[in-house]
Formats: C-alpha cells, sequence, structure tokens
C-alpha cells in the first residue's frame, strides 16, 4: 500500500457581528435552493445557511432589483462588492427507525426512534469571473428523534454553514500520515500530525474525498468535496505530534479511499 499524506484542514473563525445585514460585509449572495425532495427542505437549508453566517451573507431578494439573467445577474454582484452567487440543491432524504429503550413512570420501556440523513449539493459561483469556484455535496444527520418529521427537520439545517465554504475560508492544522488499527469493516484509527492549533477530547473533525468535478459531470478543473466519515481525538493525554484519532463515522470508505490512493482526502 502506497502511504500518502493528506491535508488536515479546519474552519478559520468567522468574525461577524449582529444580526441585521450590513451591505459592506456581504461575501455571498444566496440564490433560493431548489431541490429533488420536498420544497421546505430546500427551504430550511438556506435560511439556516444564510442566518449561520449572519451579516456576510444575504438572499438574492433582499439584495434590491438585481437583473434575472445570471451573467448580468454576477456583474451586478461584483459591482456590488460581493464575492459569491451560492446555489443548492437537496438531493435526498434518508429515514429510518429503530428500538431502544427508555425510562417511563419508573420501568424500562421499548421506544422507537428515528433517524435521518439529507444529501445536498452547494455551489459558489464567483462573480469576477462568472465560473464555479467551489462546490461540494455533502450531508447533515439527524440522530434518536422521537418522530420522522422531527428527524427530517432538523437533518434539514446546516448547523455550521462554515464547513461548507470555499477553500480560502480554511486554514491547514496538519496532516494524516497513516491509518492505525482496521478490520474487516475498514479503519478504526488514522494517525495525525498536527501543527496547528490544540487538539482536545471530543472535537469531531468531519472527512471529505476530493474528487475531480469532471469524474460527476462538471466542467473540469474544480475539486468537490463529498463527505465520507468523522474523526475524534482517541486519548487526550497523548504526547509527541504524531496523534492517534478514533474514526467514528465512515469506517469503511476512509480505508477504501486511502488504499486506493487516488482521491486525496481533507479534513476540517
Amino acid at each position: 500500500m502506497s502511504k500518502k499524506i493528506f491535508t488536515i484542514l479546519a474552519l478559520l473563525g468567522l468574525l461577524v457581528g449582529g444580526s441585521t445585514v450590513a451591505m459592506a460585509k456581504v461575501e455571498f449572495a444566496v440564490a433560493p435552493f431548489t431541490a429533488d425532495t420536498d420544497g421546505w427542505i430546500a427551504d430550511n437549508l438556506r435560511s439556516s445557511f444564510v442566518g449561520g453566517l449572519r451579516a456576510r451573507a444575504a438572499t438574492i431578494e433582499s439584495l434590491g432589483q438585481l437583473p434575472t439573467e445570471e451573467k448580468e445577474l454576477l456583474q451586478a454582484l461584483n459591482e456590488k462588492g460581493i464575492k459569491y452567487l451560492v446555489r443548492g440543491k437537496a438531493l435526498s432524504t434518508l429515514t429510518s427507525s429503530q428500538q431502544t429503550k427508555t425510562y417511563k413512570d419508573g420501568e424500562m420501556v421499548d421506544k422507537t426512534v428515528y433517524n435521518c440523513e439529507i444529501y445536498y449539493a452547494i455551489s459558489f459561483i464567483s462573480s469576477k469571473t462568472g465560473r464555479v469556484a467551489y462546490s461540494t455535496v455533502t450531508s447533515n444527520y439527524a440522530k434518536y428523534k422521537d418522530s420522522e418529521g422531527d428527524a427530517i427537520k432538523e437533518a434539514s439545517r446546516i448547523n455550521y454553514p462554515t464547513s461548507v465554504l470555499p477553500e480560502e475560508y480554511h486554514q491547514s492544522l496538519g496532516q494524516i500520515t497513516s491509518l492505525g488499527q482496521s478490520s474487516k469493516k475498514g479503519a478504526k484509527t488514522v494517525f495525525a500530525t498536527i501543527s496547528k492549533g490544540v487538539p482536545y477530547e471530543g472535537r469531531v473533525y468531519t472527512v471529505y474525498e476530493q474528487i475531480p468535478s469532471e469524474e460527476w459531470g462538471f466542467e473540469a478543473g474544480e475539486m468537490l468535496l463529498s463527505k465520507i466519515g468523522e474523526l475524534k481525538l482517541k486519548d487526550a493525554n497523548q504526547e509527541g505530534l504524531n496523534l492517534e484519532m478514533k474514526v467514528t463515522d465512515g469506517e469503511e470508505e476512509i480505508k477504501s479511499v486511502f488504499d486506493a490512493g487516488v482521491h486525496q482526502m481533507i479534513i476540517k
């Protein structure tokens, strides 16, 4: 197996203030999201993206009269100093249920809980060049909810919109150097060198596979990100630079991508 070094990325903190849109600060003009699933899911994804970024993002409707033709729209946004037109699409909604136990009236009883995962795509089109500067396909997950509706509602929110921003909003923290423990199901641990920041117990690192845009039928020259798993620090008391991290989600996918050595993985 050939070794491959994988970049660990983490988000830069976005310094924003206030909930009122300040036009001088707007960097993202967000168009209505579309959906292959229910339209209200697309609306929730969009509103949570805009709300999470606060003054740095605004809906197209809130920016006044703008052209509807995309080339003219991008030109108008560029003139306003807005860097990106953001488009999104809800792709699929996957729900499941499982049986668990809970206390009720002093005794243990069976309970059905519900899970949901919603996949969506989001693209950032440069107002200066008119090209897609960055695109990603990722998902939100909700677990152990009392109803299917509650699970879908929670999964339709982008709780951390900074995680899907273009690469310029990320900074490198270190590298994954090798796989650790593994089984037939996949990687149990990986080893990583953290060069910036201090890892702490409980912090979640999301793992993405970088895929050339042409492999998904888009224009060549861009890198798309597809979420494949999550990591956590295995032991907060580790010494040295090479730290062991637990694979908490995506064991099979992380091992498969690593072993194939074709696509790079990033963590943020």
